[in-house]
């Protein structure tokens, strides 16, 4: 059902409490909030250099919609707390994680500068697939954009650069063997191109290439003809007779004009002229360390992997708190991730018992016990629908305050399908959230599917075709290709 990892990159982050000394801020700019320890002007800095990404992105597709469907939060640490506490970070400017309802980044507030670039690329992401309209996006026509939008840069004022070369995709171009075109276009997320180191470097500056050269090069019909292409195959033609469509009588001239562009050492790009929003309203605010740990805490529950120093660190933030604060439940959540269930089942027991007022203590009791039945799976025994249930009753608290908000919608709308109980308000937030606020993923067609599945067999069908649509990676396909099958071989009789 709801997916536990839905990952662009992972960082496990090592936060000691008490041993900040750092004063935390945050700044809300609906619909993306940063948590910071940097100074307020380097975080609006930050904030700044995201308005320009995504006002540049909006002019250069401009039926393209640049705003993020669900909430983000950006947490960006120090460069001495970025070395304590972020496993795997040497080297790295920060990591981007993404669920349905949610968009987590964590970045080295000292490398902002230099390597924004990475964090742009996987932001790239986010809106291309937002706005795929339901087709899934060729490996090489999403890492090409992602790459080629990455390059946006302030030039001063009003004025944005795009188009600069990576100049690691470059040397690339020049120190490894040529990908050949029909290769590199049969790319995909399973392919070993994409996943081993010197195939991946020689892809992605390949898709880049392509990108570049449709969008700058000489020959400007390229441009029409690489989406022609595209269009071919998400209407399922086969890449052969796509590109055959596309590119008719070719011959090898698109290759060899790449192949050319390749060897070039000087690219053209554009500068634009950019209108920002208004930042007046834009004010940081004070928090304390115990609310930027949630904050962290919260990313780290998110990502579903955990080690022995996430326990520790998880222990120390909720020594000596009350059985039903979120320090302690989300201990308790923890605990159940690491399919420990004695500890997790004694934090709920003690915290749990009653729906809280607390909007906050709701909606960690509904995660830890949505947790704990997800520990559970595949088992379908009591025992997991009675944790189920009693995550379904802490999150209706939840949706009483916000009844559009994804993440819970999917929380409570998985935990009333693994409680075998109809869920019309669960269902109904997820409907708005597809069909008027065009919120599109497989967990959230899937999660509806299941929801219908009840009393709309032909819905419910068409949901779960709509799922294998959005789905990426062979496997998570070839999971829903059976589920349809097995569907239509048990469907009610007319």
């Amino acid at each position: 059902m709801f997916q536990q990892t839905k990952a662009l990159c992972f960082a496990a982050l090592l936060f000691l409490s008490g041993a900040a000394q750092a004063a935390w801020h945050t700044i809300d700019a609906a619909p993306i909030r940063i948590v910071s320890e940097l100074s307020p002007k380097q975080s609006q800095k930050i904030l700044r250099d995201l308005d320009v990404y995504q006002v540049t992105v909006a002019q250069l597709l401009p039926n393209v919609n640049t705003r993020f469907k669900v909430p983000m939060t950006i947490l960006v640490l120090s460069p001495k707390s970025w070395q304590r506490y972020v496993s795997g970070g040497q080297g790295r400017a920060g990591f981007v994680f993404t669920r349905p309802g949610r968009v987590h980044m964590v970045i080295d507030g000292s490398a902002w500068t230099r390597d924004a670039p990475v964090l742009f690329h996987e932001l790239s992401h986010v809106i291309l697939h937002q706005n795929s309209g339901g087709r899934e996006l060729p490996t090489w026509y999403d890492e090409g954009y992602a790459e080629l939008l990455s390059t946006i840069r302030s030039s001063g004022g009003d004025k944005v650069k795009v188009g600069g070369v990576p100049v690691w995709r470059w040397v690339s171009l020049q120190s490894n063997p040529w990908m050949p075109l029909q290769t590199l276009l049969g790319v995909s997320h399973d392919s070993p191109e994409y996943e081993k180191e010197r195939l991946a470097n020689s892809f992605y500056a390949g898709s880049w290439l392509i990108m570049h050269y449709v969008t700058f090069g000489d020959n400007r019909q390229r441009g029409r003809q690489i989406e022609q292409y595209r269009s071919y195959l998400s209407d399922g033609l086969k890449q052969e007779e796509a590109f055959a469509k596309a590119f008719p009588d070719d011959n090898g001239a698109f290759e060899k004009e790449l192949r050319a562009y390749s060897k070039r050492t000087s690219f053209m790009l554009a500068e634009l002229k950019v209108s920002l929003p208004d930042t007046a309203q834009r004010e940081a605010v004070k928090i304390t360390d115990a609310e930027a740990f949630g904050a962290i805490a919260d990313f780290k529950l998110a990502t579903a992997r955990t080690d022995d120093n996430d326990l520790a660190l998880f222990q120390q933030w909720a020594a000596g708190a009350a059985p039903d604060a979120v320090p302690t439940l989300r201990l308790g959540a923890l605990h159940a991730l690491r399919n420990e269930r004695e500890a997790a089942m004694s934090i709920a027991d003690a915290g749990c018992t009653v729906r809280s007022a607390s909007y906050d203590v709701a909606k960690a009791c509904g995660l830890l016990y949505y947790q704990a039945a997800f520990e559970k799976l595949p088992c379908r025994c009591e025992e997991l629908m009675d944790l189920a249930r009693q995550s379904r009753y802490h999150f209706a608290r939840v949706l009483d305050e916000t009844p559009d908000d994804v993440e819970s919608l999917l929380y409570a709308g998985t935990a009333s399908i693994w409680a075998q109980r109809a869920d019309d308000l669960a269902r109904d937030g997820l409907v708005r959230a597809w069909r008027d606020r065009k919120i599109r993923d497989d967990e959230i067609a899937y999660a509806l599917a299941y929801l219908y599945a009840r009393d709309d067999y032909a819905t419910a069908k068409q949901y779960l075709e709509l799922a294998l649509m959005y789905a990426t990676g062979y496997q998570r396909q070839q999971q829903l290709a059976r589920e349809i099958n097995n569907w239509s071989s048990h469907a009610p009789k007319e």
